[in-house]
């Protein structure tokens, strides 16, 4: 039975070779800087996140054009992002 990786859709025959790759993705998450990969949907810019939002639904406001964004995180990486109309 093959297992799956609901984060980036790899399948491993062994459960020993899914653990190992799980703890690939804990590892970079735990490595990555108090900021996403949260990119404004306008201008382009990084958008800096606290850690407190790995997880989080709301609205965003980029600090460079003002652009509102309605975005879902989770795991510290985007599920989703819309620019909101002004």
């Amino acid at each position: 039975m093959p297992f799956r990786c609901a984060s980036c859709n790899l399948t491993f025959e062994s459960a020993e070779e899914f653990m190992a790759h799980k703890q690939n993705h804990q590892a970079s998450v735990d490595k990555k800087p108090d900021t996403s990969g949260l990119t404004c949907l306008k201008c382009g810019t990084p958008v800096p996140l606290s850690a407190a939002q790995a997880n989080y639904r709301g609205a965003i406001t980029c600090i460079t054009c003002g652009q509102r964004m309605q975005v879902r995180m989770e795991d510290g990486e985007v599920v989703f992002a819309v620019a909101s109309r002004d």
